[in-house]
């Protein structure tokens, strides 16, 4: 029978113990909130992005907004944002709001774990089950990580107090009698326990792992609890069990319309299901490495090891490698396991089947819910204190079975010498006196420890919290602002600071921007994120107005003023003007170092805006390519937004990238040039009468040295074969692009060298294919294309020696095989260590080549001469007239004049009036299938195009 049932008629020392332990859980939730909402401003120092951005999203729910979930920030769910709004309606100020709103869902955790604890353990013998859910309490009012969660704006804690409210009301449908005297549970309790299962899949993306504990507890009571009426003829065992299986279809169907709507968006859009999941998975390449396996027993053992071990690393939620549990309490923890586990396989006199359910759900409960944590890879960054949150009310539920048996057996001990009262009180002294310690120390921890601690100040974002407050309080009104952060549009100064809609981002370390002849006073902000360098800032910039200081000393941000058009306008070292689409100018460049192989090309580039921007996500590109076009580095870069940018604005941006190991010493160039991912395109490069010159503009000059020393780790090498030349040069491997090509493709091979030893002079490289074709030639002479013989190498040198292998177009199709010999200096080869002329690399096939020889009917005739080397014979376009947002349909066709050695590429652009591109596609002829170093002579190509016009372009 219940404890519900046994309690209609209740003694007076039933009464008085349920009123001292209800004044003992206020006395809890009263410590509980106080600990969650105590200088809550300043404890931790700091918004760290994700909070801000829940802060950003939580208000624009309380404005109005009604998502079913939220799309932007990698996607969230919306249930805690929707419980933020409430609290941001009542007091204002999103900030404090959302971290109170925190508190308050921490604090009603607690109730909620208690109140679920008392199903659960309500048929504890001598009342222990009150005693357990009231110390489960107590411990996690008092739990740094508990504290800690619940202080911050994030939506996982919402996760625990639901999961919860789901078992109890699954207890109670399974434990209460109904008013007919049966043991089937009441109807309602089955639809709240689907209510708050729906619920839970608007938390957070751990909870995911919920079901496989609702479906081991289902399976569990299925097989060893099917309701019986007393009296009643045993049924057949399917019978028996029909009546749970309507229960928990009860669940499922109530838990179904629920999640019903948030389940439709997932419909609509599953990579908001599935693609976190993927970004996170210790199996993906990115979390696990090469060996994902490995990482997955790691994150089982580093996931575990948090409850008493070391817990989360990351300062932002923790004291640094503190475990969920302090140590004494983490000893009573394993002490409840041990009795939990002992009564699961307990003989059936000794313990009842409600209790043998309890101790198997809340066994199974830890492993269940630390699975987002074990499959995340059990990380540092959001993995313990995030993703392993499901775990909570569970972990402490265990110390306090620990505690409660222990003070009872105390209880019994001490009875042998003293009063039973005397004894019971010291045993719950002693519980007391150490739940009062552990208040203690979490309270050290986390306002002495954590809150104002460096590593958290850092961790939170501080800085950005100083300096916001810095150009609220000190900049004037009207002043030009550029502001540097590590991320455009931080949303920690979105929440912090009234200038945010005034900020001209400046994304990183590597940009400074100065304005032409500003009429308003120009202030620039530079934070600890993404401050440039001192030198650099001294240069261009001068003497800071004022430096803010982290509590470490740092610099947390420096501030500079300049007076209307005031701002010195910078001049590169190396002037190389260039004009891209007449949106920008290049002006030049800066090198900020030496080149070397291995090492890293450190360049500023200086570029002028010609216009006002009118979209953001021009990104600016900058590569390290030989003269064979093979790319040795490069970097891809966005740190001044372009819808930004102002007619005459001056743009110094420094792009920092390594450089390949192993690129041979010599003559390279940089190749910049400016791309837009919503264009899909690249601003042209404009000559001098504004007609297209390419995509990129070509920095030649930049000499690369030798490495001082071989790698200490060298790349990965695709097919790795050591073979050794003499004592001093070895072949480690190589790597090739394909091995299917037609006649006239390029074959990209790279040979990986190491020399250890001064090579004979006059040795030469010869690559070539041997097949049923017969023999092709590919290359003979100098490795490195020729630039770099082996007699100018420096041992011990590591060295990546590049081919672009092109078929001759009249190759014969065939099956070959790709072979490298090292020759003396008068022809014979030079054999390997093991007596081999010649090494088979790779096999390659040589496919036939259909070509086509007379034009399509029906074109429209243009006989274009492209530089004698092809001919545009005309076109087809399907139609005259268009509208914004629709397709042309344009067909080229070619005719080849004579062979290309260089793959060019094609230029399709719709010009209105003005001579603006309105619609473009740009790419190798056949979209890149078909490059023009295939054609031969007397060939035509017909090359098809779709160009979608602008969604804005005028008539």
């Amino acid at each position: 029978m219940s404890d519900h049932a046994a309690s209609i008629q209740p003694k007076d020392g039933q009464v008085r113990t349920h009123g001292g332990m209800l004044s003992a859980l206020t006395l809890i939730l009263l410590v509980a909130f106080f600990l969650r909402v105590y200088d809550l401003g300043r404890t931790p120092l700091g918004v760290h992005y994700d909070e801000a951005a829940n802060m950003i999203l939580s208000n624009e729910i309380a404005q109005g907004a009604r998502p079913v979930f939220i799309r932007g920030y990698t996607g969230k769910e919306v249930l805690y944002f929707y419980l933020a709004a409430v609290v941001i309606r009542l007091m204002g100020h999103p900030p404090i709001a959302v971290r109170v709103a925190s508190a308050l869902i921490g604090t009603a955790s607690i109730a909620i774990a208690y109140r679920t604890a008392r199903e659960l353990f309500a048929e504890e013998a001598n009342g222990h089950g009150r005693w357990i859910a009231l110390i489960a309490a107590a411990i996690q009012a008092v739990n740094l990580w508990a504290i800690t969660v619940s202080r911050l704006g994030y939506r996982a804690h919402v996760q625990p107090p639901l999961q919860a409210l789901t078992l109890l009301f699954v207890y109670r449908g399974l434990r209460h009698p109904n008013t007919a005297g049966g043991t089937r549970g009441p109807l309602l309790d089955w639809v709240w326990a689907g209510v708050w299962c729906g619920l839970s899949a608007y938390t957070y993306l751990a909870v995911r792992a919920f079901p496989i504990l609702l479906a081991l507890t289902f399976l569990w009571i299925v097989v060893f609890w099917p309701p019986r009426r007393p009296g009643a003829e045993t049924p057949s065992a399917l019978r028996s069990r029909l009546p749970r299986l309507a229960q928990f279809g009860v669940l499922l169907l109530v838990a179904a319309v629920v999640f019903a709507p948030l389940g439709a968006f997932y419909l609509r859009n599953p990579e908001f299901f599935a693609t976190r999941m993927g970004q996170v998975s210790v199996f993906s390449p990115e979390v696990g490495g090469a060996d994902p396996w490995a990482a997955f027993w790691r994150a089982v053992r580093v996931s575990f090891g948090m409850f008493t071990v070391r817990g989360d690393l990351n300062w932002r939620f923790n004291v640094a490698g503190a475990p969920a549990l302090w140590f004494p309490l983490g000893v009573f923890f394993y002490v409840g396991l041990a009795i939990g586990l002992w009564r699961l396989f307990a003989s059936a006199a000794r313990i009842t089947l409600t209790q043998r359910t309890t101790y198997f759900v809340l066994v199974v409960w830890l492993p269940v819910m630390l699975l987002p944590s074990i499959l995340g890879g059990g990380g540092v960054e959001v993995s313990l204190s995030l993703r392993a949150i499901g775990v909570m009310p569970a972990l402490f539920y265990w110390p306090a079975l620990g505690l409660t048996e222990g003070a009872s057996a105390l209880r019994r001990l001490l009875g042998r010498w003293l009063a039973r009262p005397t004894a019971r009180r010291i045993a719950s002294a002693l519980v007391g006196a150490l739940l009062v310690a552990t208040g203690i120390v979490t309270s050290i921890q986390c306002f002495v420890l954590w809150g104002p601690s460096v590593p958290g100040y850092y961790a939170a974002s501080g800085y950005l919290v100083e300096a916001s407050e810095y150009v609220d309080d000190r900049l004037p009104p009207e002043a030009d602002l550029y502001f540097a952060a590590e991320h455009y549009r931080h949303p920690t100064v979105a929440v912090l600071s009234r200038r945010y809609p005034d900020i001209k981002w400046l994304v990183g370390p590597d940009v400074l921007v100065f304005p032409a002849g500003s009429e308003r006073e120009t202030w620039y902000v530079f934070t600890h994120e993404a401050m440039p360098a001192e030198d650099v800032l001294d240069r261009f910039l001068g003497t800071p107005a004022q430096v803010g200081r982290t509590p470490d000393g740092e610099v947390a941000f420096r501030a500079y003023s300049f007076p209307p058009g005031g701002v010195p306008v910078p001049q590169p070292s190396t002037g190389a003007e260039a004009n891209l689409g007449n949106v920008l100018r290049f002006l030049g460049y800066d090198l900020n170092g030496p080149l070397a192989s291995g090492g890293t090309l450190d360049v500023t580039l200086y570029w002028q805006a010609l216009r006002d921007g009118d979209r953001d996500d021009f990104t600016f590109f900058a590569h390290l390519v030989d003269d064979l076009g093979f790319q040795w580095g490069g970097e891809t870069f966005f740190t001044y937004p372009s819808i930004q940018w102002r007619r005459g604005e001056v743009m110094a941006l420094r792009s920092r990238f390594p450089i390949w190991q192993g690129a041979p010493p010599g003559p390279y160039a940089l190749d910049v040039g400016v791309f837009s991912p919503s264009l899909d395109a690249r601003l042209p490069l404009l000559n001098e009468n504004g007609g297209l010159a390419g995509t990129t503009i070509h920095l030649d000059g930049f000499d690369l040295r030798r490495a001082d020393r071989p790698p200490d780790e060298l790349p990965p090498i695709q097919q790795p074969a050591r073979a050794t030349y003499g004592p001093g040069l070895t072949l480690l491997g190589h790597d090739r692009d394909r091995g299917d090509l037609r006649p006239g493709e390029t074959l990209a091979l790279s040979l990986y060298w190491q020399a250890e030893e001064v090579i004979e002079p006059g040795t030469m490289l010869s690559l070539w294919l041997e097949g049923a074709g017969g023999r092709i030639p590919l290359w003979e002479g100098d490795p490195v294309h020729g630039r770099y013989p082996f007699s100018q190498w420096q041992p011990p040198e590591f060295v990546r020696d590049r081919y672009a292998l092109r078929l001759p177009t009249d190759a014969g199709a065939g099956d070959y095989d790709l072979r490298l010999a090292l020759l003396r200096a008068d022809g014979t080869p030079l054999p390997t260590s093991d007596g081999q002329d010649a090494l088979s690399l790779s096999a390659i096939h040589v496919h036939a080549s259909d070509r086509l020889w007379e034009p399509p009917e029906g074109i429209r005739p243009v006989g274009a001469r492209l530089g004698e080397r092809v001919e545009l014979l005309g076109y087809d376009v399907d139609r005259e007239e268009g509208r914004p947002g629709e397709t042309l349909h344009l067909t080229l066709v070619w005719r080849c004049l004579s062979e290309m050695d260089t793959s060019y590429t094609v230029f399709t652009h719709l010009l209105d009036e003005g001579e603006q591109m309105r619609g473009q596609q740009d790419n190798p002829p056949m979209s890149g299938r078909y490059p023009t170093t295939l054609w031969v002579p007397g060939e035509v190509v017909v090359d098809r195009y779709e160009i979608e016009v602008q969604g804005d372009a005028p008539p």
